[in-house]
């Protein structure tokens, strides 16, 4: 400023936004980089955080839903195996696949880990939809009698997303019925077309009466509270509540977008 020709305040403003010109742009010019980087590290961290919830939504869902059919099987072999030797080997038979399904789920988690890390050889794995059904109600079928009545002419149908939804929330269904209601004898699980158009499934079991819902642990949320929030947003409902001596679960997912 003091080798300005002058003392004008106008002239020094021009002066000192003349000088500053060449700097502002070098801060345009380099800035603007690093913002696209932060950027891109901020989406890098928000695929990655998605894909930690997918895999533990998908421990939750699955390996639990097997581990708990797993102790339901070997405590029926326990009761069975001096007066039925034989229904103790098929129950035994029975624990060694959903062991089995257990493990893919894990190699599963273990893939998605592997993606996650950026290490090489990471393939992400279709989730499970409707196909999948009549095995999971299979292996399920030991000790607790299943009446299944599946629509599988909607098998390739219906939109992926509402396909695992459906499959998701029937393994919860059930994990619950392991967990929460013992003595149930019979489990009856639906899968129609509906109005509108939409996917109706609904799960029912006969255990006592009394039974409340599942509570979602400390310092997290429950299942059937994750699936409702998922379900909401695929713009269908979920309800949860007693049905005579027992409980069910009945969801209505829309076909088609609302």
């Amino acid at each position: 400023m003091r080798f300005l020709p002058s003392d004008s305040l106008l002239e020094a403003v021009g002066a000192c936004a003349l000088w500053s010109t060449g700097p502002v742009v070098a801060v345009v010019i380099g800035g603007y980089p690093r913002l696209a980087e932060l950027r891109r590290k901020r989406s890098v961290e928000a695929a990655q955080r998605a894909q930690r919830v997918t895999l533990a939504r998908d421990l939750h869902d699955f390996v639990a839903h097997d581990v708990s059919g797993i102790v339901a099987l070997a405590q029926a072999a326990r009761f069975v195996a001096d007066s039925d030797p034989g229904r103790a080997l098929e129950t035994l038979a029975r624990i060694e696949a959903a062991g089995l399904q257990a493990l893919d789920t894990m190699d599963r988690a273990v893939r998605m880990l592997r993606d996650l890390t950026g290490e090489p050889g990471a393939t992400a794995a279709a989730e499970p939809n409707l196909a999948d059904l009549p095995a999971l109600l299979e292996r399920f079928a030991d000790p607790v009698r299943v009446a299944a009545d599946l629509d599988l002419d909607l098998v390739g149908r219906v939109p992926p997303e509402v396909g695992a939804s459906a499959y998701r929330l029937v393994t919860e269904a059930l994990t619950n019925v392991r967990r929460h209601a013992p003595t149930a004898t019979a489990v009856s699980v639906s899968l129609r077309r509906a109005p509108g158009p939409a996917l109706a499934v609904t799960i029912t079991n006969d255990g006592p009466a009394g039974r409340r819902p599942p509570r979602a642990a400390p310092g997290g949320t429950s299942g059937l509270a994750e699936l409702g929030q998922r379900i909401h947003l695929l713009g269908g409902s979920l309800t949860a509540c007693a049905h005579g001596d027992g409980w069910r679960v009945a969801a209505l997912l829309p076909l088609e977008p609302a």
